[in-house]
């Protein structure tokens, strides 16, 4: 395909036609928002709909924080087991068995935690 060259004059009524429905589209537009009973329809539905979601984002990210310092805890916690066990060599067979059936039930509820808090950051960032 080579250039072709668009002579002014063909495509100039083209363009005319464009500006005026765009001014007639703007004109059309600028009325109904000057008009006042658009205007209390807007702020109406803006208002209440502006205070449920800051009520449900600071609800989400107050879920998120709790998440984040139960998941934390439950972190410090598997950190502590996984260092009891590595620095005892000679335990006892049943108390590493109940320490490391401790520490998986902690990994789920990591994981459970986990996939809580991406879920409400995700919530939130919608």
């Amino acid at each position: 395909m080579g250039n072709k060259i668009v002579d002014y004059n063909t495509v100039k009524p083209l363009i005319s036609e464009i500006g005026t429905h765009i001014e007639h589209v703007v004109k059309s537009v600028s009325k109904t928002l000057r008009n006042s009973d658009y205007q209390k329809g807007v702020v109406t539905v803006l208002i209440p709909s502006g205070l449920a979601g800051m009520y449900f984002l600071c609800t989400y990210q107050k879920k998120l924080d709790e998440k984040e310092a139960l998941y934390k805890e439950k972190l410090q916690m598997h950190e502590a087991i996984i260092k009891e066990l590595s620095k005892q060599t000679e335990m006892d067979n049943d108390r590493m068995e109940r320490l490391l059936q401790y520490d998986n039930k902690l990994k789920e509820e990591i994981e459970l935690l986990n996939s809580e808090i991406e879920d409400l950051k995700c919530r939130l960032v919608i």
